[in-house]
């Protein structure tokens, strides 16, 4: 077997980075990667505005990012959602 044949093999058995964010970090980021605001995220899931927003501080914390956009961005580009 070539060389390149076999790092196609190997390649296609890694799996992706593991997910930093919890399943409901998850679930908000997908809604603000949708527009949803705080406020319709807390009635969707039946949480407070205030625990939206931790989550949201904690999302921002573990992509290393300060912002929706950039935290959408980083969603997007790493297949977190």
């Amino acid at each position: 077997m070539s060389a390149a044949i076999a790092r196609r093999i190997v390649s296609s058995f890694r799996t992706a980075p593991d997910n930093p964010l919890s399943a409901r970090e998850q679930e908000i980021l997908r809604r603000l990667c949708e527009g949803d605001n705080y406020k319709v995220i807390a009635d969707q899931l039946c949480i407070s505005g205030h625990t939206v927003r931790a989550h949201i501080k904690n999302i921002y914390k573990k992509l290393h990012v300060t912002s929706r956009a950039e935290a959408v961005r980083k969603a997007i580009n790493d297949k977190l959602i």
